[in-house]
C-alpha cells in the first residue's frame, strides 16, 4: 500500500524526506542531547544521509516511514516523526518514533506530529495496533506517547537495551487532536 507523499497539521509538514534535508537533520541526528537515549548515539554526516535514503526506500517499498517534520512557518526541517515496522522480542511492531530538534522542544511539536502518524496509521493504513519504544528514563518521549493516548505495557529488550512498550490500538483515542 503507497501512502501520501505529506501530512499537514496546523503548525507542521510531514513529508518523505530529500537530500535537502541533510544540514537539518545533522543538527537532529548529530546532537547528543537529541540522540542520548537512542540505540545508536550520534550520527556521521554519512549515516544521516544513509538515513535519509533508507526512509526514501521504505516509503516506497512499505507506504509508510519517518518523514521529514517541516515547521511550516519557515519550511525548516526540524526533525523526524513516522511509523516503522520494528523487530520487538519475537514480534514486529508498527512504531511511532519521533525525534526533534532540541530548539523546539517542550512546545507540543513531537504530540502533534506523532498525533497525526497516529490518525496516520489507523486510518489509512488500517493498522489495529500502534507502539512507541522508549528508554524508561526518557520522560519527554514518554509524555509524547500517552498525550497520543498510549498507555505502557510492558518492558522488553529492543537491539539489547531495556525499554518500555507504550501501545495504542484503533478506536483507542479520537482520530483528531
Amino acid at each position: 500500500m503507497s501512502g501520501p507523499d505529506v501530512l499537514e497539521t496546523p503548525r507542521l509538514t510531514l513529508r518523505v524526506f530529500d537530500e535537502h534535508d541533510l544540514d537539518a537533520l545533522e543538527s537532529v541526528h548529530g546532537d547528543p542531547r537529541v540522540m542520548h537515549f537512542s540505540v545508536s548515539g550520534p550520527k556521521t554526516r554519512d549515516q544521516i544521509r544513509r538515513f535519509i535514503y533508507n526512509m526514501q526506500a521504505r516509503h516506497q517499498r512499505d507506504g509508510h516511514g519517518q518523514w521529514a517534520v517541516v515547521w511550516k512557518a519557515t519550511g525548516q526541517c526540524i526533525g523526524e516523526c513516522g511509523i516503522l515496522l520494528q523487530p520487538v522480542e519475537s514480534d514486529h511492531e508498527h512504531e511511532i518514533g519521533y525525534r526533534l530538534n532540541a530548539n523546539f522542544w517542550g512546545r507540543g511539536i513531537g504530540t502533534e506530529a506523532a498525533t497525526a502518524c497516529r490518525n496516520y496509521g489507523f486510518a489509512t493504513l488500517g493498522l489495529d495496533r500502534l507502539v512507541s519504544i522508549i528508554d524508561p528514563r526518557n520522560l519527554a518521549s514518554i509524555r509524547v506517547a500517552e498525550k497520543v493516548g498510549m498507555v505502557r505495557e510492558k518492558s522488553a529488550v529492543f537491539h539489547g537495551i531495556q525499554v518500555s512498550i507504550y501501545a495504542i490500538r484503533r478506536g483507542a483515542a479520537p482520530l483528531s487532536s
